[in-house]
């Protein structure tokens, strides 16, 4: 198989596990969006936040979805907030098969509470007020560009990518 497979959906959705998964299942290269731009950036999400803003990285995030979504064959696991640009929403729906981790809120808020860093958007004081406008705001998002969608609510995440290949073969 060498079509393109990207995965989106909210923050701690499981994303980059499952998509690490999906690539060593179908040997495929596999990628996470937000490590690549930290990655060609030199510096953390945090500090790009911090210092350009959420324009700045988003400007960056597009360069990078851009670039890798160009090839052929790989797997991407995108930002949380990758689909709120219209040119990566546009690219990831043209470019390869979409599959949108939905995450139930309460695991959503637990992971994100265990693992805080390279979170910026939820640097604040009510963090699941904010994580609950955000997934308010980009659940149509995401829904206008899958083309498969699964609830990531176990923690198995091998088990879960054998299932999303099998469903993708259906789909080829």
């Amino acid at each position: 198989m060498k079509h393109n497979i990207f995965i989106i959906g909210p923050f701690a959705a499981g994303k980059s596990s499952l998509g690490y998964q999906l690539g060593r299942f179908l040997n495929l290269p596999f990628y996470d969006s937000d490590r690549e731009v930290e990655k060609r950036s030199g510096v953390d999400i945090d500090w790009m936040f911090a210092v350009e803003g959420e324009e700045g990285f988003r400007q960056r995030e597009l360069i990078i979805i851009d670039e890798l979504s160009s090839q052929n064959g790989i797997v991407i696991a995108t930002g949380g907030g990758t689909v709120a640009i219209p040119e990566c929403k546009k690219m990831l729906s043209e470019r390869g098969i979409v599959v949108y981790l939905k995450v139930p809120f309460s695991e959503q808020l637990s992971r994100v509470k265990r693992f805080p860093a390279k979170r910026p958007m939820l640097d604040i004081d009510d963090p699941a007020k904010k994580l609950k406008i955000l997934n308010d705001e980009r659940a149509l998002l995401y829904e206008s560009i899958a083309n498969l969608t699964y609830t990531n609510a176990s923690a198995n995440p091998a088990q879960l990518a054998k299932k999303i290949i099998k469903d993708i073969k259906k789909l080829l």
